[in-house]
């Protein structure tokens, strides 16, 4: 069997047939043969920015507000050489993801041609740790760069992010973001990082990032009650009583489950009627409060009487 071996002056050379030389640096294997008929290769990726993250919904409650701020937090930072960052925050189920989606679509798509990357850190937590590296990982391969050249290490990820898009606008966006360290790590070198949350994160407002207060739908219920949008509301007191019961504040969340039931009964929207009964059979489970708990039983009775549905039954021994 030959060998394949270098004479020390640029040419490689198997020392039975063949030699490979010139002034080329060569990185790899030598392929070595006396014939070749062809190399198959993978196919190259599609030659299309990538655009990740959730669609947005054809149902949107208005938040006027909100979406300004955010669009005009968007032409802001995009027009400036640094990249920027936006922190939407809010209580669980408020709907900062659909915010989100719905300002990209309107208009910040346009101010980012490079693409859009999207992750939830949810997915990538481990007893309260993202794992970055793996984020960065999949970032890297929709930035098509082939899964054998992504290193393995989170600070070799780190660089080659940074140089891959060096030369990129892009938007990334960052849902469930609980610590400053996992935003700063995603943010590109140029372009705009969108990170939702539920707390405020001091050192990111220290950094320059631009915070979005997302409140519960207090406002836009009202709104649409007063110009008789009823069809909304039964959607809208979900939200609101999630939003609530996220934040700890039963009585308020089972309130607006109550008014959800009342209006999803009333415009026989009999699947939000369940999902309203459920949540308040959930509610009544977790309060404490005697009187809340009673309260929620009574309204559950009621709505079950008025819909001629019969009181689930007693759990069996």
């Amino acid at each position: 069997m030959s060998s394949l071996g270098t004479d020390g002056g640029g040419t490689a050379h198997n020392a039975a047939y063949n030699t490979v030389s010139g002034d080329a640096v060569i990185v790899g294997p030598v392929l070595m043969a006396q014939h070749i008929e062809g190399i198959p290769l993978p196919p190259s990726p599609p030659d299309v920015p990538p655009s990740q993250g959730p669609m947005p919904s054809r149902v949107f409650v208005n938040r006027t507000q909100e979406l300004a701020d955010l669009r005009d937090a968007g032409r802001s930072l995009a027009a400036g050489p640094e990249p920027g960052v936006v922190l939407v925050v809010g209580v669980g189920g408020v709907g900062k993801t659909q915010l989100v989606a719905q300002a990209v679509r309107r208009e910040l798509h346009r101010l980012f041609p490079d693409g859009q990357l999207h992750v939830d850190l949810a997915d990538h937590r481990r007893d309260g740790v993202v794992d970055l590296a793996a984020v960065l990982g999949e970032f890297l391969r929709a930035l098509k760069v082939h899964k054998d050249y992504v290193p393995a290490g989170l600070a070799e990820r780190t660089a080659l992010f940074r140089s891959v898009a060096a030369g990129l606008r892009l938007l990334v966006k960052v849902d469930d973001v609980q610590h400053a360290p996992e935003a700063r790590a995603l943010v590109p070198p140029r372009g705009l990082l969108v990170a939702t949350g539920r707390r405020v994160l001091p050192s990111l407002l220290m950094d320059g990032a631009v915070l979005i207060d997302v409140a519960p739908l207090d406002e836009a219920a009202e709104t649409a009650r007063a110009t008789g949008d009823e069809p909304m509301l039964p959607r809208i007191d979900l939200v609101r009583a999630r939003a609530f019961a996220g934040a700890g504040s039963l009585d308020r969340a089972a309130a607006a489950a109550g008014a959800a039931a009342d209006a999803a009964a009333g415009l026989k929207q009999f699947a939000k009627l369940d999902e309203a009964l459920e949540l308040l059979t959930a509610l009544a489970d977790r309060a404490e409060d005697r009187p809340l708990r009673d309260a929620c039983e009574e309204k559950l009775t009621a709505l079950r009487r008025t819909m001629g549905l019969r009181p689930p039954a007693a759990p069996t021994a």
